[in-house]
């Protein structure tokens, strides 16, 4: 594959490109009263997730030097590319062995909304990507953490990308960690090389951190510490809010009304969860209505960065709100970022619509008055508003 330079992959950035939106927008509502209708029509029409195949399709286009746009190249080229390099590099359809055909596969990934942390791992192969770069596509392809050091698979995963090794030393390693720790050392040294006796230790040492490794990846855990932490938070701020007339421990019915207040009711009191088709893949999964409260609280559901992101963003209301509306967006940022970073999360992302509806949010006068209404417009689908 042939690279382009910095400034060139700096014209293909996501990130830089929401960036840019979220200043258009944020200028065009200075001074506006019509936060939360413009922040839906936007959701609705202009701000929408980014799908995984064109992140592959943008990789796959900086690095093979393509010209023209990158989504009016035609899928097969993509696909090509794909295929070729997959077997340059001697990957395979799948991690595991199966008889799934490249050439299905690679035509699935390029045109699929979302995949697995697996299909990112065998495409960090298969492309022959750095470490980085996988831990990129994880993050704000998938919205999901970086790459596990303490799970056998994506530990194993992550030493091959930072040496440089490919598929069959993965697989070799791989092979070697599920027959277990015992007689580790002679296994190694029978599978090695005389002369590669550098090589046998760097591999014996990580396979040994391996398997003391806990079950549970460190950054599940400390995503849903961060989550009681952020919880508890909030439900203090609704008590100090109350001014003395919440008397009673704060229940997930009260905080559900905090988030949600406005959104219509069935007749036994649930939330309407029928959302507009325009909005209905940002917004669905992060409300914080009683059952999604239920879920993450009881260990149903592990919580994940929106979680967080919608605990922050209501932290960062009230009294001694910073009136000043870009400083008030950098304290935003100077709070999540660290606590997303330390659940080996990507930093606030633009080009996401959700975090990017929260960004907005910010320079609104009121910041929850705001949040409501757009997600009680999602409900009500007000599709004429200016």
């Amino acid at each position: 594959m042939n690279f382009l330079s910095l400034e060139g992959e700096r014209s293909f950035s996501f990130t830089l490109k929401g960036n840019n939106k979220l200043r258009a927008l944020e200028e065009e509502l200075r001074g506006s009263e019509l936060f939360s209708p413009l922040i839906y029509d936007e959701m609705r029409t202009e701000i929408r997730a980014i799908p995984f195949g064109d992140y592959l399709k943008r990789y796959i286009y900086v690095n093979s030097s393509l010209s023209g746009h990158f989504r009016e190249v035609p899928v097969k080229e993509y696909r090509q590319i794909l295929m070729d390099t997959f077997r340059e590099n001697g990957v395979p359809a799948t991690i595991e062995k199966s008889k799934t055909r490249l050439a299905t596969v690679t035509g699935r990934w390029l045109e699929q909304y979302k995949v697995g942390r697996e299909t990112v791992l065998l495409l960090g192969f298969g492309l022959g990507m750095m470490e980085e770069e996988v831990d990129s596509f994880l993050t704000d392809a998938l919205h999901d953490h970086a790459m596990h050091p303490d799970d056998p698979l994506e530990g194993i995963c992550r030493y091959c990308y930072a040496h440089r090794y490919g598929w069959e030393k993965m697989q070799q390693l791989l092979a070697e960690y599920r027959k277990g720790p015992e007689d580790l050392e002679e296994r190694i040294r029978g599978s090695q090389p005389e002369k590669r006796l550098q090589s046998q230790r760097v591999m014996r040492e990580d396979l040994e951190l391996l398997f003391q490794a806990e079950k549970e990846p460190a950054a599940v855990r400390k995503t849903r510490e961060w989550f009681r932490k952020l919880y508890d938070a909030v439900c203090e701020k609704m008590v100090l809010e109350s001014s003395g007339s919440l008397q009673r421990p704060v229940s997930q019915a009260d905080v559900e009304r905090v988030f949600c207040p406005p959104v219509p009711k069935d007749r036994y009191g649930n939330l309407r969860m029928a959302l507009q088709t325009g909005v209905k893949r940002e917004l669905s999964d992060k409300r914080f209505t009683r059952l999604h409260q239920h879920l993450l609280l009881s260990g149903k559901k592990e919580p994940e960065r929106y979680d967080l992101l919608t605990l922050g963003f209501y932290l960062q209301t009230g009294a001694e709100m910073i009136q000043d509306t870009a400083k008030r967006t950098e304290q935003f940022r100077n709070y999540m970022n660290p606590i997303l970073e330390e659940c080996s999360y990507g930093p606030v992302y633009e080009a996401d619509p959700y975090e990017c509806c929260l960004l907005i949010a910010l320079s609104s006068p009121d910041l929850m008055e705001t949040y409501n209404n757009v997600m009680e417009m999602a409900v009500d689908g007000q599709e004429n508003n200016p």
